[in-house]
């Protein structure tokens, strides 16, 4: 921890051990319950005040978000190093703004609030500050959560004087989108609405009604006007329409990673472009017609990150804030031109189904607001509650269609092991597990992996959207508490129907091309939201699917982990028993990979429907240098003879499988998402998405831009 932040609360917690993360449960004499979490592998620290009535339910069945209760909004913000707030602003005259939208809505609406700060002596602050003032904030905020991650601050390629420089753009916003990244996804729990909000914004326009009236326009993504003294409109980056793309010469040498000499920034082009601006200026008389509709909203293809509001299950899903420029990508690029930070969300969120939007008369619009929110009713499911050694959680959102339940060892001594959160999404099939197996079988094995290492803390988190799985796990957890809490520090179990397509056939022995890309769709969107409801303070994540049966090296966790490695994945392959030995997952290869017709690239500018179900699917090209299982195992460059003895030997990689996939989940936290949508290969006009790199395959390409790589260990073998 930080020498200046330990001052602040010295008194609270102990001294840092010699393991890799702590956490501390403090009762302070505020409004407020205080928890701290330090981890010094991966340095960052995560204070999270809550009040102190959610802490005083005895150990039963808790339950939240019941049909016809508020809406819960995370109002979240990234706080700068100098003058973060504004030229001869405080920190207090910050949360005075925010206060302003959070005051008066005890009676519709539930609010927490996420601020990341790098800086020890303001986090120190601010600390003081919300100790100081837990009674008035714990009446606003129903936990209020500190990060403090100096990390993301190092390193960034650039000093404060070069950073208007358009050489230096790229980097600029790729710290601001790691940063955004990192807090969501370290901040966000159950809170169905995120509001971000820069720290130098001043005022709100009949404030009390910012947040409900976000909600009440049931846009997914929506963006208000932001005016800086006389200037209408601060924020550029939410526009429509048409932007310039980099000459041949500069595209030359992006195919050449030629970064340093690299310095083109995207403009707009003269005529084809919208931005509120536009609207202000009257352009195509657009003022004269809609200015009296108070309820104008307009299609939007980016958005300012100033002031931002989504519905939080389009971060859930995988939009989030792209850490390098997604438009113009290819695999030889290690990012495009366009498209990097808030202006990537709307391309990410549009493939999910989610479109962004510009609300034009937000101050107008507020006065004509009505003062409640309606939570739609659905159907109610009986949780069934049992007495169990673990506290156990029920969250239930009937807004956006999903069950969380959550157990875990709370008033255990915090863990001082390294964490592990091991995740599998099952199948809504009827053999989910494999031919002749049940989940008992599948846990038996998890259980294997966690006995194997017994130096690390183990927790689990599965994802059932059927009905049948969901029911059948929870009652065995329900049925084998006793056990599982002895290996497990926390099982979640999430159920979300909303996330499966119901024209996705999972017994298709011959899918088309367009078929595979919409099952890898859902597979993205599945593992996203697992991860992202899941994932809290764990340290390394290692997806398994529910159908591996093995691994024969049972302490492949301790292995990977002491490896350093960024993200591993094993040798993938059917049971050894099989006549014909094959690799199974064919998402791990290095090299390269075929490549759509002129004709085929046309086809993908067309929308869905006018496609008539095409899809490009692309494959490894077979040649020298290329790398893939199957080649491993059959020798096919000698290279099984030459290292099949040496368990260590590993394979950087360009792509990865999903089947058994290990990484440090700080990779998840700063952006790195399963992408739901192809992003190789990408431009503006392609809405769908490129021609390759969806899903698991396009995680090392996002990855690789923030530092990180990823590797084969190929003589570690999965068997299905």
């Amino acid at each position: 921890m930080h020498e200046k932040i330990q001052a602040v609360y010295q008194n609270n917690v102990s001294s840092s051990s010699s393991s890799s993360s702590s956490s501390s449960s403090i009762r302070t004499k505020s409004h407020y319950n205080k928890f701290v979490h330090e981890d010094t592998t991966f340095n960052y620290t995560r204070i999270q005040y809550s009040v102190l009535h959610l802490h005083s339910i005895p150990k039963q069945l808790r339950t939240h978000a019941q049909p016809h209760e508020k809406a819960t909004v995370l109002i979240a913000s990234s706080i700068g190093q100098s003058e973060p707030y504004g030229q001869a602003r405080t920190f207090g005259d910050f949360i005075h703004t925010v206060n302003s939208i959070s005051s008066h809505q005890e009676n519709r609406l539930r609010i927490s609030l996420g601020l990341l700060c790098n800086n020890p002596i303001e986090f120190a602050n601010i600390t003081n500050y919300i100790e100081t003032n837990s009674d008035k904030l714990s009446k606003l905020y129903e936990k209020i959560t500190l990060i403090s991650a100096p990390f993301l601050d190092k390193n960034a390629g650039f000093s404060r004087e070069e950073r208007q420089s358009d050489n230096i753009q790229r980097l600029r916003r790729r710290l601001i989108a790691k940063s955004r990244n990192f807090l969501l996804l370290n901040v966000l729990e159950d809170e169905q609405y995120t509001l971000f909000i820069d720290a130098d914004v001043v005022y709100f326009d009949y404030p009390e009604n910012v947040i409900s009236t976000f909600i009440k326009t049931e846009k997914d993504i929506i963006v208000p006007r932001v005016t800086k003294g006389d200037n209408q409109d601060y924020d550029k980056n939410s526009w429509r329409g048409q932007r310039t793309k980099p000459s041949q010469e500069e595209l030359d040498l992006m195919d050449k990673n030629q970064w340093d000499k690299w310095g083109y920034v995207p403009r707009d082009v003269d005529d084809k472009m919208w931005h509120f601006k536009s609207y202000v200026d009257n352009n195509h008389q657009e003022h004269t017609q809609h200015k009296d509709e108070h309820d104008y909203i307009v299609p939007l293809d980016s958005v300012g990150g100033a002031v931002l509001f989504a519905k939080s299950v389009v971060y859930k899903q995988g939009a989030i804030f792209p850490t390098s420029n997604l438009i113009g990508t290819s695999w030889d690029r290690s990012e495009g031109y366009d498209g990097i930070e808030t202006e990537g969300l709307c391309y990410l969120a549009k493939p999910l189904g989610y479109s962004c939007w510009a609300t034009i008369f937000i101050s107008f619009l507020l006065i004509k607001t009505s003062t409640s929110i309606t939570i739609p009713k659905r159907t109610k499911l009986d949780i069934p509650t049992t007495s169990t050694p673990y506290v156990k959680t029920l969250h239930r959102d009937d807004t956006f269609d999903y069950i969380k339940l959550h157990y875990s060892r709370q008033e255990d001594p915090p863990t001082k092991k390294p964490t592990v959160l091991l995740l599998t999404s099952i199948k809504p099939k009827s053999h989910p597990y494999g031919p002749d197996r049940t989940f008992d079988n599948f846990i038996q094995f998890l259980n294997s992996i966690s006995m194997a290492s017994p130096q690390y803390d183990f927790s689990i988190g599965i994802l059932a959207n059927g009905a049948t799985h969901f029911n059948e796990i929870h009652t065995y957890i329900e049925t084998n508490s006793s056990s599982l809490s002895t290996t497990y520090s926390s099982i979640t179990l999430l159920q979300s129907p909303s996330l499966d397509d119901p024209t996705v056939r999972h017994k298709n022995k011959h899918p088309t091309n367009f078929e595979i890309l919409k099952k890898k769709k859902v597979i993205a969107k599945c593992r996203n939201f697992l991860l992202t409801n899941v994932l809290k303070f764990q340290q390394y994540t290692i997806f398994i699917d529910s159908d591996i049966s093995s691994i024969t090296k049972p302490d492949f966790v301790d292995y990977f982990i002491k490896s350093g490695l960024d993200i591993i994945v094993p040798q993938v392959r059917a049971p050894s028993g099989n006549a014909n030995l094959r690799a199974t997952d064919p998402g791990t290869w290095r090299g390269s990979r075929t490549k759509p017709s002129k004709e085929e690239l046309e086809i993908l500018e067309l929308d869905e429907e006018t496609a008539r179900g095409y899809a490009f699917m692309p494959h490894t090209e077979f040649k020298p240098g290329v790398f893939t299982l199957q080649n491993y195992i059959q020798n096919v460059f000698n290279e099984f003879i030459d290292h099949k003895d040496n368990i260590a030997y590993s394979v950087p990689l360009d792509s990865v499988g999903g089947s058994v996939l290990f990484a440090k989940s700080v990779i998840f936290k700063l952006g790195v998402t399963f992408p739901p949508t192809n992003i190789i290969g990408t431009t503006w006009d392609r809405k769908r998405g490129g021609y390759d790199g969806i899903e698991s395959e396009g995680i090392c390409y996002l990855a690789k831009p923030l530092g990180f790589h990823c590797w084969a260990m190929p003589n570690v073998i999965a068997e299905h």
